[in-house]
């Protein structure tokens, strides 16, 4: 164990070793200002008012090194079948693995993160089983002496406005080498086959293995999404889980609050958020209702059939695999000393909770629209690069409703977003200075998504989408639409403000959407106030964006 790590104490009195990460420094300056006990803070999620969930998770991240973890190959995604491949990854007789230096930086970097502590002596150990995409017959991993121990990750919800946070306990982080991949088809002659794509063999991966603190889907998926940021944030992994380089594996089981846990099932292989979390629901139903029959929940491992939304059956207890570790014989203990732990541990950047806490207070935005831009890889540097002699709000509104609303209808991820930080500053500039008005402002960002590269003002300029802030000819308008529409006015003159609005959307209509709103609604309350009072009695209609009110 690694005790002897230089202790610092914060301005708030703090202090923390290596234990701690720059989290729990921020974490616990946050905490005494604001109530984040989350368990005595929410209500225990209770599935039919009876029974609870118990669920941990196993996550497999792909560690992002340029090569595997003990062979030179590549680890780049998406080449020919079979090309990323070394005799070592082949498992060549008489090929020795050879430890990269990097997956093990990474890795320590995560644990620190991650709050562990981490080990300054471990081990690696071989896992035995037999299966086509596993070339040696076992698998180098860390079963019992793992890189790090003891950490936590910490969740957050908002609940009435607040936000609470929930600590998941993270029991253990060990290295190991991923698999290849088995690949099905059918043969010439009509028959199943299996084929073999070794390129993933032997690329680092970070087994997370939490503590089973977890007790709903909601907080899995929470809990995910949470590590993907950090993740992303270290730099040890690029946590997406359609490119395979983030896999879940979950343990579900369910009681009687005040009654001992339940027996366990696991469910293997779920490779993204949306398909854990619903796996979970599905396996808590599952045993929820074998319960309420009277019928045991037997041990087994399961796998998730998305076409049913079912869990489904692979091996029970009786026939889970004996891995038969045993040290790997080819690889020295991992010993990390002083120096190395603590150049490693400067290195680490502001984390996500810390993050979140500094946007807050430095620009005065929300806990929500934080947590959008939090949650996009990219999103905060976007944001602040943005926000520079800017309005944060006013930029952080188009980014997190406009700007993400508009890529989500079209299936785009912000990671592939066409909109320069230039393009998108120019248009919060031209809204800002009443150049533009909102509508406008959107569809001038729809022509930057779907390609226009030039700044606002030169499409502005280039498409006569300046706003119309003369007051004379605002006033001209208004009257017209005044006296074309005699009885909604009367109408508003009685009291019917609501008709006001649909007034305002015909002069809108008319300067197609180019007029000043705020100018418009003093002008045509003027215009209105000018008008005598009629003696027609009140009609009352329905409405909409077509029709007369």
């Amino acid at each position: 164990m690694f005790n002897r790590f230089p202790r610092r104490v914060c301005s708030g009195g703090c202090s923390y070793g290596h234990h701690y990460s720059k989290l729990n420094y921020y974490k616990i300056r946050w905490s005494s200002t604001v109530n984040t006990n989350f368990s005595n803070g929410l209500p225990i999620s209770l599935y039919r008012n009876k029974w609870e969930a118990v669920i941990g998770l196993e996550i497999h991240a792909q560690i992002k090194s340029k090569t595997k973890l003990f062979s030179s190959s590549s680890t780049s995604f998406n080449k020919p079948v079979n090309t990323n491949v070394s005799v070592i990854d082949a498992a060549f007789p008489g090929t020795i693995p050879r430890l990269n230096a990097r997956c093990v930086e990474l890795a320590v970097l995560t644990s620190f993160a991650l709050s562990c502590n981490i080990q300054r002596v471990s081990s690696f150990d071989r896992k035995h089983y037999s299966y086509p995409d596993l070339p040696a017959g076992y698998q180098i991993t860390q079963h019992f002496a793992p890189l790090a121990k003891n950490g936590k990750i910490f969740l957050s919800s908002l609940l009435d406005g607040l936000e609470y946070d929930k600590e998941i306990r993270i029991k253990q982080l060990q290295l190991e080498q991923d698999t290849g991949k088995s690949l099905y088809d059918i043969g010439s002659e009509g028959s199943p086959v299996t084929l073999i794509d070794l390129n993933r063999a032997g690329i680092g991966l970070m087994e997370i293995v939490t503590e089973p603190d977890i007790r709903s889907s909601k907080e899995s998926g929470l809990l995910v999404r949470k590590l993907q940021g950090l993740l992303r944030t270290v730099g040890s992994s690029d946590g997406n889980m359609e490119e395979g380089s983030l896999r879940c594996d979950v343990n579900v089981s369910v009681h009687e609050p005040g009654k001992p846990f339940g027996t366990r099932c696991e469910i293997k292989n779920l490779n993204s958020v949306k398909f854990l979390m619903s796996a979970i629901d599905a396996e808590i139903e599952r045993q929820v209702e074998s319960l309420e029959q009277g019928i045991p929940v037997i041990q087994e491992t399961r796998r998730f059939d998305v076409s049913s939304n079912k869990t489904l059956r692979l091996r029970t207890k009786e026939s889970l695999m004996d891995y038969r570790y045993m040290p790997e014989a080819d690889l020295p203990e991992l010993i990390l000393s002083d120096e190395y732990l603590s150049r490693v541990y400067q290195s680490l950047p502001e984390l996500p909770d810390a993050t979140k806490i500094r946007l807050m207070r430095q620009y005065g935005i929300s806990v929500y629209d934080t947590g959008v831009v939090l949650g996009e890889e990219g999103g905060v540097e976007y944001f602040e690069k943005i926000t520079n002699n800017r309005n944060p709000k006013l930029v952080i509104n188009w980014i997190t409703h406009e700007l993400f609303g508009q890529l989500k209808t079209r299936d785009v991820k912000f990671i592939d977003n066409p909109v320069t930080v230039e393009q998108l500053g120019s248009l919060v500039d031209c809204i800002n200075q009443n150049i533009i008005s909102g509508t406008t402002g959107k569809q001038v960002l729809a022509l930057m998504i779907d390609g226009d590269a030039r700044l606002a003002n030169e499409i502005i300029q280039a498409k006569g989408l300046q706003q119309i802030n003369d007051s004379v000819e605002l006033e001209k308008i208004c009257k017209t639409i005044v006296a074309k529409y005699p009885d909604e006015t009367q109408r508003i003159k009685k009291g019917q403000l609501k008709v006001f609005k649909w007034l305002v959307g015909q002069v809108m209509r008319e300067t197609k959407g180019q007029a000043n709103p705020q100018l418009v609604n003093e002008i045509l309350k003027k215009s209105i106030d000018e008008v005598n009072l009629g003696d027609d009695d009140e009609v009352t209609t329905t409405t909409n964006n077509n029709q007369k009110p």
